[in-house]
């Protein structure tokens, strides 16, 4: 038994696993992977950039909601960083997370504030798109869900989940300067055309600057933090 990973035995689901990176970090911890997407092209896309060798247990990717409901109550984590917000059907989403996850099991999940500037813009887009009837081209693009910190909160423990712990995340000074300068190069698309405007318009010593401003102010500005890491269980 010796260098056996204590994860070995431990299942766990990266829901919305997208570009996998979560799902290598925790292969290589030892965990038994079911990687969840919508998007079953970016799952094969996003496999050939990792060195599967290097872990045990490969993993198993569904990118059928159906099939990844039929294993109830099986897994020990799971985790949805920067997904459920982009699900119509949310109420039948957090039921299904909820059925999944085994008695004790964790949820991992971080969500969007509603009160941070890019959540304003895109409810402001949403509102837009679904007036035009062009809310999306494909299930999954844009945020349809908008909630603040305490709604979330309330809206989980609504669903049977218990918070063990939670932190916001990016606070306004960071998240507004990093909005104000990427959103003429989304609308326009020229972050393909230029990919070094991150760190043009975001370097390092500015990020750290306005990082101590969000942290100095932290307890004024709570309200307009941009994001909320949660940890969750089931009983």
């Amino acid at each position: 038994m010796n260098g056996l990973s204590p994860y070995e035995t431990k299942s766990v689901i990266d829901f919305g696993a997208g570009s996998l990176i979560d799902s290598f970090e925790l292969a290589k911890l030892g965990f038994k992977i079911t990687s969840f997407d919508i998007n079953d092209k970016q799952l094969g896309q996003s496999y050939k950039y990792y060195d599967w060798n290097k872990v045990k247990n490969k993993p198993v990717m569904i990118s059928d909601i159906k099939k990844l409901a039929d294993l109830k109550k099986s897994f020990n984590l799971i985790t949805a960083f920067d997904v459920i917000e982009h699900f119509d059907e949310l109420d039948n989403i957090i039921k299904l997370i909820f059925d999944l996850l085994k008695k004790g099991g964790l949820f991992f999940v971080s969500v969007p504030n509603k009160f941070s500037a890019r959540e304003i813009f895109n409810k402001f887009m949403f509102k837009i798109r679904k007036r035009s009837g062009k809310l999306a081209n494909f299930p999954g693009v844009y945020h349809v869900n908008f909630k603040s910190q305490v709604e979330w909160k309330n809206y989980f423990k609504e669903n049977g989940f218990t918070i063990l712990a939670s932190e916001p995340a990016i606070g306004p000074f960071v998240n507004s300067w990093h909005f104000i300068h990427s959103l003429p190069f989304g609308i326009l698309n020229l972050e393909k055309r230029f990919p070094g405007s991150e760190n043009l318009f975001s370097p390092q010593f500015l990020i750290n600057r306005l990082n101590r401003a969000d942290n100095l102010f932290k307890k004024l500005f709570i309200k307009y933090y941009s994001w909320q890491l949660l940890v969750m269980t089931r009983n």
